[in-house]
């Protein structure tokens, strides 16, 4: 996996801190806080990855449905 382009805003570090800060409070464990925080950020990665996945697929099924009609209209049309 490539890190190199997963850039956390200011925003979401003041989002980050007040949800640990909350679950610090709800479970009454920092251990636990720790985990679950843990693997919010492991989904909040993997949502990312799958959203970028899926743009990339789009845009190259768009292009190759530009590439195939240019094709086409280079045929005679039959009547």
């Amino acid at each position: 996996m490539d890190l190199k382009g997963y850039r956390i805003s200011p925003w979401q570090w003041v989002a980050f801190i007040i949800v640990a800060a909350g679950l610090r409070i709800l479970t009454g464990s920092f251990w636990m806080a720790l985990g679950i925080f843990m693997l919010l950020l492991l989904a909040d990665f993997f949502i990312v990855l799958w959203d970028k996945k899926r743009r990339a697929d789009y845009e190259n099924s768009i292009y190759s449905n530009d590439d195939e009609e240019e094709e086409n209209t280079d045929m005679p049309k039959e009547e």
